[in-house]
């Protein structure tokens, strides 16, 4: 399944929750995609996938700053807040944003450290304890926030 996202509006693609999903406190857990970039310009974040509200508690966000970002631009961006409100965010080291091919994106938490990969090179890493997300809300893909001109699949 693929679905391609013009750009032209906040329109996203959302899956309702269920009660039985929730990433465990000691992990591990993993979740993946495949993403290509038609564009990165501007200065707006192009958001990729998310569960729950931007910045709640809980809540994930991943995804791209725009490429006329002062302080991180072309950067995969992750915004992680547990059911206990404890928060990180932080930009990837490359700037994948400027790639216009298919990457694939990984995540992962082993009970110590959450990393990503892109395109199976780890990209980033961070030492966090996180008590467990467990999210009563939508997956979605696409833009909550801003345009978004990324077309994920499977």
């Amino acid at each position: 399944m693929a679905w391609k996202f013009d750009g032209s509006s906040a329109v996203n693609v959302q899956i309702t929750d269920d009660a039985v999903l929730s990433l465990p406190s000691g992990g591990p857990w993993t979740f993946g995609f495949w993403v290509k970039l038609d564009s990165n310009l501007g200065t707006i974040h192009r958001h990729i996938f998310g569960w729950g509200s931007y910045a709640a508690t809980p809540s994930i966000t991943i995804y791209f700053e725009g490429e006329d970002d002062t302080s991180n631009p072309n950067k995969l961006g992750w915004r992680l807040i547990d059911d206990g409100g404890t928060g990180d965010w932080r930009n990837g080291a490359s700037t994948s944003g400027t790639n216009r091919d298919w990457m694939h994106f990984l995540w992962q938490y082993d009970g110590t450290n959450h990393k990503g990969f892109i395109d199976n090179v780890e990209d980033v890493t961070k030492a966090k304890t996180f008590v467990g997300f467990d999210i009563a809300a939508p997956f979605w893909f696409g833009s909550t926030v801003g345009p978004c001109m990324v077309t994920p699949s499977p």
